[in-house]
């Protein structure tokens, strides 16, 4: 196993602070104008299984689409209530291509190195800008996959939207690692941005939207999952982030 580095310690900083430009809060006052708004996720699209073992031979990393789960269709229901509930706006049902905004989620650099992985917000300006004028909307609020250097085993590995990860000395962790964005209609430009965090403090590992999973489960290659084994990850998913949309939303807008 290769531990983290100095270099990418100072990587994983860079990562989880490339979004500077952007506030991750708002004025409680400017929420007030924010009276239509439509949600927009682009999560849930992915998994990842991953198992990091003793050395790199061991290894294992799969991936699976699972755009039939629909999970970004639950995702956005409960972004709904949670915008409903924290904004007090109404929530525009929306019909929006898919593809329009996962270019937030490109690498921009020519290596796969934590400085130039995204979210890039402004790489969906225009996108929203549509979604805004066809529906006469205020702001939309946008869920997409993050990226992380490995906050679970600590290696040299990443750790990516929706999976498992599973080390050789450690626990099994389903996650969901998301971040929002409220955008503004007029500008096209982040009002506020946070990671999905199911605390607001604390260390990062503890605020990632994660649950435990049984090694019997987080072992299966995906080739070998049963229907029930997929039955039992997708609910886990729909379930997993339910309260922390609440959590984070008002980390992004503090109440009065």
């Amino acid at each position: 196993m290769k531990l983290l580095s100095s270099a990418s310690v100072l990587l994983l900083a860079v990562g989880l602070t490339g979004c500077a430009s952007a506030p991750q809060s708002m004025a409680p006052h400017a929420a007030t104008g924010i009276q239509r708004l439509a949600v927009v996720s682009v999560t849930g699209g992915e998994f990842i299984r991953q198992y990091v073992g003793v050395t790199q031979f061991g290894n294992e990393r799969e991936k699976k689409s699972i755009v039939s789960w629909n999970l970004d269709k639950a995702y956005e229901a409960q972004m709904g209530e949670a915008a409903e509930q924290v904004l007090g706006a109404t929530v525009v049902p929306v019909v929006y291509p898919a593809a329009d905004f996962k270019g937030v989620d490109d690498i921009r650099g020519p290596v796969d190195i934590a400085s130039y992985w995204g979210p890039h917000w402004d790489a969906i300006e225009a996108p929203v800008r549509g979604l805004c004028a066809a529906n006469r909307l205020d702001s939309v609020l946008v869920a997409v996959r993050q990226k992380t250097p490995d906050v679970f085993g600590d290696t040299n590995r990443f750790v990516y939207g929706a999976g498992i990860h599973t080390t050789a000395w450690g626990a099994s962790q389903l996650h969901l690692l998301s971040s929002l964005s409220l955008v503004d209609c007029k500008s096209g430009k982040t009002l506020a941005r946070q990671w999905l965090t199911q605390s607001p403090t604390g260390e990062l590992r503890d605020r990632l939207v994660t649950a435990p999973l049984p090694t019997e489960v987080s072992r299966t290659p995906i080739p070998e999952w049963t229907p029930e084994i997929e039955s039992r990850l997708r609910q886990a998913l729909v379930d997993l982030p339910k309260t922390a949309w609440v959590s984070t939303l008002r980390s992004m807008v503090p109440q009065k």
